[in-house]
This record gives C-alpha cells, sequence and structure tokens, in this order.
C-alpha cells in the first residue's frame, strides 16, 4: 500500500499537488461556516434522566431566553438615567418575540425610589431584563434586543445571554485559532530551520501542518451538517494538526536526506525513504486514529465532536504526510542538501540509550 501511495505521488506530483492546493483553499474557505455552527454546550446528552426532566419541565412552563443587561458609570439618582432605561423598556416591550421587560424602575411611579434588587451597592449601576417569548432562543429577536440594550445612556452598558455568550465564544475560537497560527508557525519555522539549516527543508513541515489543518476545518465543516461540533475542538485541531504534521513531516525530511547521502537520485532515495519512515508514519497513525475512534461512542456531542476533531487531524496529517510530503520533496528534493556523514556512536540519545541499558 505504502509502495503503492508512493508510485501515484512520484508519477503524477503535480496533480498531488494541485488536489491539496484545492483542499487547502477550500478548507480556509469553509471555516467560517464552520465558525458559525460551533457550539459550547457541553454534557448534554439526549434521552437521559436530567435531559428529560428539562423538557419535561419546559413543556409544563415554556419559556424563552433571558437577555441581562447592566447599565455601569451613572448615579442611579440622575433622572436622566431613568428616562433612558424607560424609553428603551418602552421601545423593548414593543419588540417581536419580547414577553417582558424588568427594571429598576418597573410599575414605580414617577420620583420613586428604584428597586433595590436591580441597583449596585454604590448606586452606580442598574440592571435590566429583558424575557423573550418561547420560540425566540438566539437570531435576529435577541441581535435587536442586545442592539437596543446598547442605547442606555450611560458610559458602559453590559449585555449577556446564553446565545450572545455562544456566538461571543465562536468570534473567540476563530480569534485564537488565527493568532495561534500566527505565533506558532514562526517559530516552528525557526527551530526546522536551525535543525535543517536550508529554507526548503524547514518549510516543508509547516507547509504540511498548514495544509492538515485546513484540511480537518473543511472535515468539520461537513460534520456540523449533521451534528454538533464544540467550539473547543477548534483547539485540538489547532494543538494536534501542527504537531503530528511537524512531527511526521521532520521524520520523513530527515530520512529523506540520509537517503540522499547514499544515492543522489531523488526518486530513488524517496522510495527508500516512504519505505521505511512512510510506514512508521502510516503505523503511527493508524494507531493513534484507532484510540481516538473511541471518543465517537460516547453519546456526549462535546466528547463526540473531540473525537471527531482529533480523528480527522490524526488522519488527514497522516494522508498529507504520504501523499503531499512525497509530491513536494520529488519537485524540489535536489535543493535539500543531504546529511551529513555521523559517527553512529555519539550523541545524546546514544548515550541515553547507553544509560537506559545500564539501568536494565
Amino acid at each position: 500500500m505504502i509502495a503503492r501511495l508512493t508510485d501515484l505521488s512520484l508519477r503524477h506530483r503535480r496533480w498531488v499537488l494541485a488536489l491539496w492546493v484545492v483542499v487547502l483553499l477550500v478548507g480556509f474557505a469553509a471555516a467560517p461556516v464552520l465558525f458559525g455552527r460551533l457550539t459550547s454546550e457541553a454534557g448534554s446528552i439526549d434521552n437521559s434522566e436530567s435531559e428529560r426532566a428539562a423538557q419535561a419541565i419546559w413543556q409544563a412552563a415554556p419559556s424563552g431566553e433571558v437577555i441581562y443587561a447592566v447599565a455601569d458609570g451613572r448615579a442611579v439618582s440622575d433622572p436622566g438615567l431613568r428616562s433612558s432605561v424607560d424609553e428603551v423598556a418602552a421601545r423593548l416591550a414593543t419588540m417581536p418575540g419580547v414577553e417582558g421587560v424588568t427594571t429598576p424602575w418597573t410599575d414605580a411611579t414617577a420620583g420613586a425610589q428604584p428597586n433595590a434588587r436591580g441597583v449596585a451597592r454604590d448606586g452606580r449601576a442598574v440592571g435590566i431584563v429583558v424575557q423573550l417569548q418561547p420560540g425566540f432562543d438566539g437570531g435576529p429577536a435577541v441581535d435587536a434586543v442586545a442592539r437596543e440594550l446598547h442605547t442606555v445612556d450611560a458610559p458602559r452598558v453590559l449585555v449577556s445571554g446564553d446565545s450572545l455568550l455562544d456566538d461571543e465564544m465562536d468570534a473567540q475560537a476563530g480569534h485564537d485559532l488565527a493568532r495561534a497560527e500566527l505565533l506558532s508557525m514562526p517559530v516552528v519555522l525557526v527551530l526546522l530551520l536551525v535543525i535543517f539549516g536550508g529554507i526548503i527543508a524547514a518549510g516543508l513541515p509547516v507547509l504540511v501542518a498548514i495544509v492538515g489543518v485546513a484540511a480537518t476545518l473543511g472535515a468539520l465543516a461537513l460534520a456540523s451538517l449533521v451534528t454538533d461540533v464544540s467550539v473547543y475542538s477548534v483547539n485540538i485541531v489547532t494543538m494536534l494538526g501542527l504537531g503530528l504534521a511537524v512531527d511526521y513531516a521532520l521524520l520523513l525530511v530527515s530520512r529523506f536526506r540520509e537517503e540522499r547521502a547514499v544515492d543522489p537520485d531523488v526518486d530513488a532515495a524517496l522510495r527508500r525513504t516512504l519505505a521505511t519512515a512512510g510506514r512508521t508514519v502510516a503505523f503511527s497513525g493508524l494507531t493513534v486514529a484507532a484510540s481516538l475512534a473511541g471518543l465517537l461512542i460516547f453519546p456526549d456531542d462535546f466528547l463526540k465532536s473531540m473525537g471527531l476533531a482529533s480523528l480527522s487531524v490524526m488522519l488527514l496529517d497522516m494522508l498529507a504526510a504520504l501523499t503531499l510530503m512525497p509530491a513536494l520533496l520529488a519537485v524540489v528534493g535536489h535543493r535539500i542538501k543531504p546529511a551529513g556523514v555521523t559517527s553512529g556512536d555519539r550523541g545524546l540519545f546514544v548515550w541515553l540509550t547507553r544509560v537506559a541499558k545500564l539501568a536494565c
């Protein structure tokens, strides 16, 4: 199997490269779709006792989402604050999907003191509660209520709710992913540059890592169409995708340089590389994938999406290492200098092996 895969990657190297470029573009293009479908819910198991109880309670007393707001930084005794809050509450009460609005001055006569339950201890913040009708959880109704609450005349207005929190967590996941890639990739590239002493040999593992992450994001975007995908799965993709791709590509490039020191022919060196290091990558990838597949049997969507993300990035990184890397090396391998001749009885790992042997 490895020999056939190697032969395919070498004979049709340009088609293999083109296919992975398409995967890269489609994967990153699908990322916004994925981030729009991620969920931050965890621990909800269909048909569990707690889930059935929650459904029974909701059927007995249906209720929509609750949106909370805190108008901070203005004295409660300021008539202008009450006027602004009352105006916003009046507009909210007429909006579609709003069942009721509660403020510290709800049902209070003009000039009356506000309800202490809705006022901060220092008297410089008030709370507003908006109850939505059943069926108006998330979507345009919540966004419209949030925008209206932000119009309260106060130095700072904080708005929260379940769906608003989910949206912010999804946006934060996308921001963290971009930041992680931006910070980690240059560091990895510098380390590989120090190890290999050449920009091409150092850049190939980073390129494989980027392609692996993009491919996994695309796979999760497809999975999100039929099942819930946790927002935390993106962290799994970034962490495992970078580590595994660099690890596998580093092994292949190192072995390729050693083979070229024996035979300068690129194709011949690649075939021997994949026959040895390639089998190691395949065995490692399939073993880890089989272990991670156990997460898919859990009924919790959170754990299931963790398993789906880790399994996808594992298999796609392995596939990229066994197809994309040989195709890349077939094109630019002649520009990677062979490994230097080293003594087989020196080095840190030789010393550690001897220590371990003595300890046994």
